[in-house]
């Protein structure tokens, strides 16, 4: 073969190796989260776009971050994505900001693990020098209480109550009435249940050993309920059931004796399970109601004069779990107790005692009480409910008189309970 056409071809070959180098591959990043709605950010840089979304990327190693930007309570979550040919998909389900709530009450010893196998004798050391043994100093007085930590972020306001009337069952007990009923539906379909809210007069066992199982850590604290909506003629219109529900909220109106209302008791659950029931006739009912102006407080070394006790609320945030394919569920977090506030008409001994109880505490003195919280029926003899408040300390106290000659104070609640 000639030089020149060794040549020529030698051209051609480094003509066809400059002209069609390996073309750039990219593969396509779909991002989803919970909640909707999060920035997305890649390799430092904001896409621009929200969950759910899709962008192009180039083959390889890539930074992504998922938040929702400003004081939204979710905790940013950061990845290396690593971005093949074709579609590829990423999940990220954000974590809540947790804040910490008051120390709750010390679980049960758990059973001993089995005993591991004996490690090596070691070198016996040499023995220091015997100290010299001080007087025991005195115990020192208690601190004060510290002031009283930042409120969580609030929850949402509840839905517009549902039209009609309402009567519920839990666990098949006593069906009783509802004053007010809202959410407790497909919030995303298919995806996630709205919490249920709940009103209702009556002073019904069911709902209140709930309460008392949920403070109390019981083993399942978790409940199933039906709902039923009755026309004029009291025939079941519809029914829904809630299967392994558990409380997320519970509050009682307040106590004023100038108030001539009934009490209510507000509640709301988070279901596990919703699903639409047959109806079937209405059995039992509780029917027990109370008014707020009629109660007694009994507090050691606390006169009972009280005007009115207000702020009776508990609280359980909720963490997402790992649920059935796309339906997300919930547990429970740790049970949290709001302060309660006391106020007590003008009398003297009674304004004394609640200055003495905080100025105890003001003085480094452990004063932690409990005590409890009648309803009674207007001749304040008959007891319609119980409520028991335990670990009860001042925070807070009125320097002058509200509400016309009623001095007030603040406590922190260590819990309440139904008797």
């Amino acid at each position: 073969m000639g030089r020149s056409v060794v040549k020529a071809m030698l051209c051609v070959a480094a003509t066809l190796a400059f002209v069609a180098p390996a073309a750039a591959q990219n593969g396509s990043l779909k991002v989803t989260s919970f909640p909707s709605g999060a920035e997305v950010i890649i390799d430092g840089v904001s896409t621009g776009k929200v969950t759910p979304m899709s962008t192009s990327l180039s083959i390889g190693d890539h930074s992504v971050t998922v938040r929702i930007a400003g004081n939204s309570g979710w905790n940013p979550d950061t990845r290396t994505v690593t971005i093949v040919s074709g579609n590829n998909d990423l999940s990220v389900t954000l974590l809540p900001v947790l804040t910490v709530g008051p120390q709750g009450p010390k679980g049960d010893k758990g059973d001993p693990g089995p005993q591991g196998p004996q490690g090596q004798k070691g070198d016996k050391g040499d023995q220091g020098p015997q100290g010299l043994k001080g007087d025991k100093g005195d115990t020192g007085l208690t601190g004060p209480v510290g002031p009283q930590g930042p409120a969580g972020a609030a929850p949402p306001p509840p839905p517009t109550p549902y039209t009609g009337t309402f009567y519920m069952q839990i666990n098949g007990g006593d069906y009783f009435k509802l004053t007010s009923f809202a959410g407790c539906a497909d919030k995303i379909l298919g995806v996630e249940y709205q919490d249920c809210y709940f009103q209702t007069r009556s002073v019904a066992p069911d709902l209140t050993q709930w309460l008392n199982d949920t403070v109390n850590g019981a083993a399942n604290p978790t409940r199933n309920a039906s709902v039923v909506q009755l026309d004029t003629n009291f025939t079941e219109l519809a029914r829904l059931d809630i299967q392994q529900a558990f409380l997320s909220d519970f509050a009682v109106s307040d106590f004023d004796a100038s108030d001539t209302s009934l009490g209510t008791l507000s509640f709301t659950v988070v279901p596990a399970h919703l699903s639409t029931g047959s109806p079937s006739a209405l059995s039992s009912f509780a029917n027990q109601t109370f008014h707020v102006a009629f109660f007694i407080l009994n507090i050691p070394n606390f006169t009972n004069v009280t005007a009115a006790v207000r702020g009776i609320h508990m609280s359980a945030p909720k963490f997402a779990t790992t649920g059935v394919g796309l339906r997300h569920q919930f547990i429970s977090g740790p049970v949290q107790f709001d302060p309660i506030r006391i106020e007590v008409g003008g009398n003297a001994t009674a304004i004394a005692d609640i200055e003495t109880w905080a100025g105890n505490v003001a003085q480094g003195l452990s004063d932690v009480r409990s005590g409890t919280l009648n309803a009674t029926e207007n001749n304040f003899q008959t007891v319609i409910m119980t409520i028991n408040l335990s670990n009860m300390t001042p925070i807070a106290l009125d320097p002058f008189p509200t509400a016309g000659v009623r001095r007030g104070i603040t406590l922190a609640l260590g819990s309440f309970t139904f008797q």
